[in-house]
């Protein structure tokens, strides 16, 4: 986000405000249960056009319990082109090391986070921490969270 961008966000505080992360419109939501951990690809906000000009307003303001814009503001670049750089692929590696600190830091058993992999650097970035998330239609997961409630239900450490 520019930084005189925050002035045109008119939002209620507390609010959330961040930089905008390349990542050519996909987000990676990460589903965690007990130990097991599981990945979604889903549609998020393209990359911003290269004419900023283009752009109405510097920043995207959105409720996170509505769905996200899908489009700038003014632009009609909604979808990554074929001259947008390609943005390197999800390290599991990496994303099961970011579980496993969150699991961690928060204590909780039953969580997600979504990813943004940045298009130019690759670096990984958690932009969201849910607890008790929805998997549905990701393989593997409804028998993976049965598991883990059964497990704490019999008292074993999950």
């Amino acid at each position: 986000m520019r930084v005189d961008a925050a002035s045109e966000a008119a939002v209620d505080l507390p609010a959330v405000a961040q930089s905008f992360v390349h990542h050519n419109g996909t987000v990676h939501k990460v589903y965690c249960f007990g130990d097991s951990v599981f990945t979604a690809e889903k549609r998020s906000l393209p990359a911003a056009p290269a004419d900023a000009a283009g752009i109405a307003s510097g920043a995207v303001s959105f409720d996170a319990l509505h769905a996200l814009p899908f489009s700038w503001p003014g632009s009609t670049h909604t979808r990554p082109d074929s001259t947008d750089a390609a943005v390197p692929p999800l390290d599991m590696t990496s994303v099961r090391a970011m579980a496993a600190w969150l699991r961690t830091a928060t204590g909780l058993t039953l969580f997600g986070f979504d990813v943004l992999v940045d298009a130019a650097s690759g670096a990984h970035l958690v932009v969201d921490l849910n607890y008790f998330p929805s998997a549905t239609g990701v393989p593997g997961a409804a028998e993976a969270l049965a598991q883990t409630v059964r497990d704490a239900a019999a008292g074993k450490r999950v």
